[in-house]
Formats: C-alpha cells, structure tokens, sequence
C-alpha cells in the first residue's frame, strides 16, 4: 500500500453517532484553508514539511478500517508499527547477524627450543584455507625456550600471538595455558598442534566441517604420515581398550594407497593434532598435567567419550610429522616414559573386569616388545621395559629417570 496523506480529524467515528468535530487550534482556527494544512507524502518516512501547526490534528495513514496505520510523526502523531512488521524484522536482523558473525579456530603450537622446525610451520598455517563464516588465529606457547625462539617468532611473523612461559611446564602444561586463553577470546574452535608438523592447506578446513556435519562429535584428527614428503602413514586412527592395557596408531607404518578414505569414528586423537569445539573443552577440561609426559592426549580422549562425545577420524585432512620412518623406534628414555604414562592411564581408567586384567595383559605386551627391541641389537631400549615396570611398581617418579 503506498503511502498517502489524509486531511480526516483524528477523532475516530461514533458507531451511528454524528462526528466530533475537532477542537480549534491555539495557533489558528480550525477552518483555515485546505492548502495551508495539505501535506504530500512521498514515501513511509514522512510528510511535507510545508504543513502547518494546525495539520496535527489530522493524521497521515491507511483508511479508518485498519486497525493498524502508519502515523506521520511529524504531525505530532505517535507511529505504530505493524505488529507482524515488527516481528518479522526482528527475525531478519537476528539471522543477519548469525550470518555476519565470523567464527574463530585458534591452533596452539608448542614450542620449546624448537625454533627451526616452528619457522617450518608456521607458513604452511598461514596458506590454509577455512570454512566460510571461519577465521584462524595461531597462538604460539613458548615453554622458557633459550634458542631465541620468542624474538625470532616475534620478528618474523608479527601476526601470531605469542606467550611466553618462564619454564618448561612440558605437554599438558605448556598447552592449558594457551587453552585457559579460549573464553576470553571467544573461539569457537581449538586445535594444538605440534610444532614438528607440516600441514595440509586443506587441514583446518576438512576437520572443521567434518565436526560441522556430526552433531555427536567432539572433536577430529587428520591423517598424518612421517615427514614429508612420505606417504608413509604414522596415525590413521587410534585404538585404546584400557581393559586391555592397549593402546596403538592405527595404520602405522603402512604405505598410504587409498585404504582409509571414510570419515569414521575412533578411539583415540593423537595430541600430534586434536582439533575439539571449545565447549567440548571447556566441559572435559585441560590435560592431566599428572602425566610426566604421554598419555595426555589418550586420557583427555578417553574423558570426551565418557562425556558422550564421538572422535573422528578425518583421512582428508592431512598432517606430516617429523619422526623417524625407517625405524618408528624410540631413545630408551622414551620407551620407559611411554610405558610409565600408559601404565598410569589403564590403572585410572579400567572399568569392571577390566581392572584385574589391564595389568596382565599390559605385562605380556610389554615383554613382547622388550624382546624385539632386543632381537634387533637395541639392548638399551629393551632394558627400559623391565626397568620401567619395576619403578611404576614401587611408585618411584618417573620426572627422576634421565635421558
């Protein structure tokens, strides 16, 4: 309906009465000529401004059979919306703002004394590619690095928020002081990632909208193989039956030639690369920095599935990290690290029967490794499985072992 200007008095009609007629200005008489209180409205916003005083008495509007009008406020008349107007804009503007609002995935990086292997990183951070509506912000944690890592990141990439810790407070501790960061800056996603990684350009992006289209999941992981530029696979999913005292990469070693393509479900994310939604965060916690070292990663993983969340795996993500792909071992200080965090783990998570059977099996496991550690000549490393075992069973602390 367009717009239109009515000289009608603002007294409304009595039902089979006669018209009111309306009271005489102050400013004139009622009965001043049509053209001094004629008004043009081109439009809703308003009325000529060549009406006089007197044109307050008349309202500008639809027909007297509408109960809902438009009101020329410049006539001294109150404006009503139309009530469906109202609500109907009121939806258009909260969706508008749903849509403009950018949502904000944070990658925490790790460093420690690791500044070559940060530099390698960080650019290839900087070519990936987000969902629409998604931005990324890199906050890299320096745990009291002494290789001049702060002022070369500083210096050489000025858009990274960096923090600086005054001591090695190690995985878990360096990491939840980034996480602690999360509320305050309003993410909506966050991701830590190692330092010693390379990713895809189309990594953020394949884990954000694998998360996006399952409403069960909390949190994903990329497919991620030995340095590049091998295919060579290190992580393709991850298994952990606490019961059992198990816990392995799916996949490791193998020869990437297309046998894992589906998005899927899996036990466990390696804290390599764990991408989770901040609630997620924020409802299972921090890392346990009761760990030493390893096993922080399985444990948070662990905790999101008793919470009800679904961990994905996501196979067109992609990751490379720099670990040894010829002989997948560790130093003996790493093996006796790895097996005092996983006895730690199946001890406090073991259900059921599973508490009188995750330390047999873990035994038979662990004599079995110690074994081919020793058919290949690595006597050192095989001795750090029983030496291991007999320190986590008196207790002793395993910060004391040196490497």
């Amino acid at each position: 309906m367009g717009a239109w200007c009515s000289r009608r008095p603002t007294h409304r009609v009595r039902r089979g009465g006669d018209r009111r007629t309306p009271a005489p200005s102050r400013r004139g008489s009622a009965s001043a000529p049509a053209t001094s209180s004629s008004c043009s409205t081109p439009s809703i916003s308003g009325c000529s401004t060549s009406a006089t005083p007197d044109s307050r008495k008349f309202r500008c509007g639809p027909p007297r059979s509408s109960s809902r009008y438009w009101a020329c406020s410049r006539h001294g008349a109150p404006g009503v919306w139309p009530a469906r107007s109202r609500r109907r804009e009121r939806g258009a503007t909260a969706a508008a703002a749903a849509r403009r609002r950018v949502k904000t995935c944070t990658v925490i990086v790790l460093n420690w004394n690791g500044l070559a292997d940060t530099r390698a990183l960080l650019p290839t951070l900087e070519r990936s590619r987000m969902p629409a509506g998604w931005r990324l912000r890199v906050l890299v944690v320096d745990n009291g690095s002494s290789d001049g890592s702060i002022g070369a990141i500083a210096r050489e990439f000025p858009e990274v928020e960096l923090l600086a810790l005054a001591e090695n407070r190690r995985f878990a501790g360096g990491n939840n002081q980034g996480l602690r960061r999360a509320p305050d800056r309003g993410d909506d996603a966050v991701m830590l990632l190692n330092n010693d990684t390379e990713a895809d350009p189309g990594m953020l992006e394949h884990l954000i909208l694998a998360l996006e289209q399952d409403p069960g999941a909390g949190a994903a992981g990329p497919l991620t193989y030995f340095a590049a530029p091998s295919r060579r696979i290190w992580y393709a999913g991850g298994r952990c039956v606490p019961g059992l005292g198990h816990a392995s990469h799916r996949g490791l070693r193998q020869l990437d030639h297309g046998q894992y393509r589906a998005v899927e479900r899996t036990g466990y994310l390696s804290g390599c690369a764990l991408l989770a939604w901040a609630s997620v965060w924020e409802r299972v916690g921090l890392l346990d920095e009761r760990y030493y070292i390893y096993a922080e990663d399985c444990d948070w993983c662990l905790r999101a599935r008793a919470a009800g969340y679904a961990l994905l795996f996501v196979p067109t993500a992609r990751l490379w990290h720099k670990v040894s792909a010829s002989s997948g071992a560790a130093s003996p200080w790493k093996i006796y690290q790895r097996l005092r965090a996983n006895a730690a783990l199946f001890a406090r998570h073991a259900r059921g029967i599973g508490r009188a059977t995750w330390l047999p099996s873990f035994v038979v496991q662990q004599a079995a490794l110690a074994a081919w550690l020793a058919a290949r000549g690595r006597m050192g490393a095989a001795a750090a499985v029983p030496r291991a075992l007999l320190d986590a069973a008196r207790g002793a602390p395993a910060e004391r072992a040196r490497p």
